[in-house]
């Protein structure tokens, strides 16, 4: 799903995937606390920005597929940009505390493509979710733990607007059904 365009601007009312990588494809998550250290930095720098719709973290890279909310003071390219920098400073300032390591810990630019049409739509959120499989860190996508499948599924509260994603697809069987489908064709 990803492409090579990968410094789309982050405007208003527009849907992205963004993504990235550790540096030189590196681990980005040691410890299982660093994946909940990663979200509540993510809420506590953008939270107020974008609004999140799937995510998935894998050891070496992360997705996630946010819109951009209508901001009332100045150029939300900037301002979101600016966010999402603070964001991965800080937790590339805590990985390298805890692991004892120096420079960047991600690859620069962080990666985003707009997403268009509803048949895009659909399917980044399957390429999201479907993720650690792809990676042959599980052989069901369904159970994986850093993934906004199960939050969804579960029609869990929380900062995933589980409610939106569903009305992409009709309901939540066709949610299911979809992602069984792909997984198997």
């Amino acid at each position: 799903m990803p492409t090579k365009r990968i410094t789309d601007s982050l405007l208003p009312g527009k849907i992205y995937h963004i993504y990235n990588r550790g540096n030189e494809k590196t681990r980005i998550f040691f410890k299982e606390a660093n994946y909940k250290h990663f979200i509540n930095l993510y809420k506590h720098y953008l939270d107020d920005y974008i609004q999140t719709y799937a995510f998935c973290f894998i050891p070496n890279h992360f997705h996630f597929l946010i819109k951009v909310k209508e901001l009332n003071n100045g150029d939300s390219h900037k301002i979101v940009s600016q966010q999402f920098r603070k964001f991965f400073s800080s937790y590339a300032m805590a990985i390298n505390n805890q692991e004892k390591r120096r420079g960047s810990l991600f690859q620069k630019p962080f990666r985003r493509q707009v997403i268009n049409t509803n048949w895009q739509l659909k399917r980044v959120v399957y390429y999201i979710h479907n993720n650690p499989t792809k990676h042959h860190l599980t052989n069901n996508y369904k159970s994986f733990h850093h993934s906004s499948y199960r939050h969804i599924v579960n029609q869990k509260e929380g900062f995933v607007d589980y409610k939106t994603v569903l009305s992409w697809f009709n309901d939540l069987d066709e949610f299911v059904e979809y992602h069984d489908y792909l997984r198997e064709h």
